[in-house]
C-alpha cells in the first residue's frame, strides 16, 4: 500500500527547475553581464548575453551588442564569462551594427563550473526536458500551494535513482496550438546510496535517457540545461547540455502516457540493460533516429516507408549476422523480405497475416501477389528507391498510409523486443491497448 497523505501539504514539491519557459519558444536567459570573447591572442570584451534559442533551430546564442564591426573571424573563439570566472568554446557568426554575434559550441556542451568537472561533486544532477508526455504518476502539490496532480515518476537504475517531474506551469495547451519547444518536465539522479559523485559520472545515464524519452515521446528529446546541486540544494555546478530536440508535433507513439501504470519504471531499466552491450546501444541509437524521422513523416509516405525499414534491416544485420550465423555476403543477396520475415521471427513478433485493420494493404497484396505485409512494405520500397526503368509507380493513398502505419509499428515492435520490454503498448494499426 502507498503511503497515505492526509493535506496538500503533505505532498512533496515537484522539482526545482532553474529554468523556464512560460509561452513556447521563449528564449531562455543563461548569463547577462561582461563577455570576453578570444580568439588567439585577440580578444575583446562588453556586455552581452547568452540565451538558449529554441527557434528556427535549437542553439545557444551569444550577444555583445556594443561591439560592431572590426573584431575577429568567422571561426572559433573562446567565450569567457567574465563575472562567474567559467569559459566554453564558441564560434563567431556575425559582427556589424547588430553586435558580435555567435554561438556556444553545441557539442561542447557548453559551461562547466565549479572549476571543470573533476574539480565538484555533487549530491544531485537535475536537467530540464522539453516537449515530453504527460504521464499519469505520484502526486506533487501544486508549487502556488493549490492541490496537487499525478506528475512524478521514480525508476533506479544501479547505481542511479532517477524522478522525473512534470512541471506544472508547463504551456501544453499552447505548445498544441504554436509547435515549437517548450520545458514540460524536470528529472533529478542521485545515486541509490546517496553518495556524493562527479558530475561527469552521470553523463552516461543521461544520454540513456535521451534515447528511452525520445523513444517514448515519438520525437527527439532529453536531458537539457542540467545543474548541479550538494546536499543542502544548493547549486554548484551547471552544463549548458543541448541535446538533439525536436519541435513539438501532435505525433502518434507506442507509450501508453496516461492510464497505463509501469511503463516508464520498465523502459528505462529495460534499455540500460540492453545498451550495456556497446554494439547493442549503438544500434538501438541509429534505430531511433531513422524510427523518429519516419514517425514525424516529414519525408512523405513513401521516404518514411523507406527509413523504417532501413531500422528494420540494420536490426535484422545486427540479429542474424553479429549474433547469428548468416554470412554478410548471404545477407546481402537476400530478398529484404525474406531477412526482415526472420528477424520478426526470431523475435517473435507476428507478421505472418495482414492485419485486419490494414484492408488497402490487403487488397494490395492479393493483386500484386504479396505473401504478406512485409513483403508489401518491401514492394513499395524497391519500386521507391529503384524504379522499373522508364516508369515510376504511384501508390494510392490508403495503401501508403496503411503500409506506413504497419511499418511504424513493426520497428516500434522490434525495438521494446530488443530492450527485452513485457508490458502495455500502444498499437497504432488499431490504436488499441494490447500487452506483449
Amino acid at each position: 500500500m502507498g503511503q497515505i497523505f492526509t493535506t496538500d501539504d503533505d505532498l512533496p514539491r515537484p522539482i526545482e527547475a532553474r529554468y523556464c519557459t512560460p509561452e513556447p519558444n521563449v528564449p531562455v536567459l543563461l548569463y547577462e553581464g561582461r563577455l570576453r570573447i578570444v580568439q588567439g591572442s585577440d580578444a575583446v570584451e562588453g556586455d552581452g548575453t547568452i540565451k538558449a534559442r529554441w527557434l528556427p533551430q535549437t542553439k545557444i546564442a551569444f550577444i555583445i551588442p556594443s561591439i560592431v564591426f572590426g573584431f575577429g573571424r568567422f571561426d572559433e573563439c573562446t567565450v569567457e564569462l567574465v563575472d562567474r570566472g567559467w569559459s566554453c568554446k564558441g564560434t563567431i557568426e556575425s559582427r556589424g551594427y547588430g553586435g558580435l554575434r555567435g554561438i556556444v559550441d553545441r557539442a561542447e556542451g557548453g559551461v562547466r563550473s565549479g572549476g571543470g568537472p573533476s574539480g565538484v561533486r555533487v549530491a544531485e544532477v537535475r536537467a530540464h526536458v522539453p516537449n515530453f508526455l504527460r504521464i499519469r504518476g505520484e502526486p506533487l502539490a501544486r508549487p502556488n500551494g493549490n492541490g496537487w496532480y499525478n506528475g512524478r515518476r521514480r525508476v533506479e537504475v544501479a547505481p542511479w535513482r532517477l524522478t522525473l517531474d512534470e512541471l506544472e506551469s508547463k504551456p501544453g495547451e499552447a505548445l498544441k496550438e504554436t509547435g515549437g519547444i517548450a520545458l514540460t518536465h524536470a528529472l533529478a539522479c542521485q545515486r541509490i546510496d546517496s553518495a556524493a559523485f562527479a558530475p561527469d559520472e552521470v553523463d552516461e545515464f543521461i544520454e540513456l535517457l535521451d534515447t528511452v524519452l525520445s523513444f517514448c515521446a515519438g520525437l527527439w528529446t532529453g536531458g537539457t540545461l542540467a545543474t548541479g546541486h550538494d546536499a543542502t540544494g544548493a547549486l554548484v555546478w551547471e552544463h549548458w547540455r543541448l541535446p538533439w530536440l525536436s519541435s513539438y508535433e501532435q505525433r502518434r507513439t507506442w507509450f501508453p502516457s496516461y492510464y497505463v501504470e509501469n511503463v516508464f519504471e520498465t523502459i528505462v531499466p529495460a534499455f540500460a540493460k540492453a545498451s550495456a552491450d556497446p554494439v547493442v546501444k549503438r544500434v538501438l541509437r541509429t534505430c531511433l533516429h531513422w524510427y523518429l524521422e519516419a514517425n514525424a513523416c516529414h519525408a512523405g509516405l513513401e521516404g518514411s516507408i523507406v527509413m523504417a525499414l532501413t531500422a528494420l534491416e540494420l536490426l535484422a544485420w545486427d540479429e542474424l549476422v553479429n549474433r547469428g550465423t548468416t554470412t554478410p555476403d548471404s545477407f546481402d543477396h537476400e530478398a529484404a523480405f525474406s531477412k526482415i520475415r526472420r528477424y520478426l521471427t526470431a523475435k517473435g513478433i507476428p507478421f505472418a497475416t495482414v492485419p485486419t485493420e490494414l484492408l488497402a494493404v490487403d487488397a494490395f497484396a492479393k493483386t500484386e501477389g504479396c505473401a504478406d505485409g512485409v513483403e508489401v512494405l518491401t514492394r513499395i520500397r524497391n519500386r521507391t528507391v529503384h524504379p522499373p526503368k522508364g516508369s515510376f509507380k504511384d501508390f494510392p493513398f490508403p495503401v501508403l498510409e496503411q503500409a506506413w502505419r504497419y511499418a511504424i509499428c513493426l520497428v516500434e515492435r522490434s525495438i521494446l523486443a530488443e530492450v527485452g520490454y513485457k508490458g502495455h503498448m500502444t498499437e497504432r494499426l488499431g490504436w488499441t491497448d494490447i500487452v506483449i
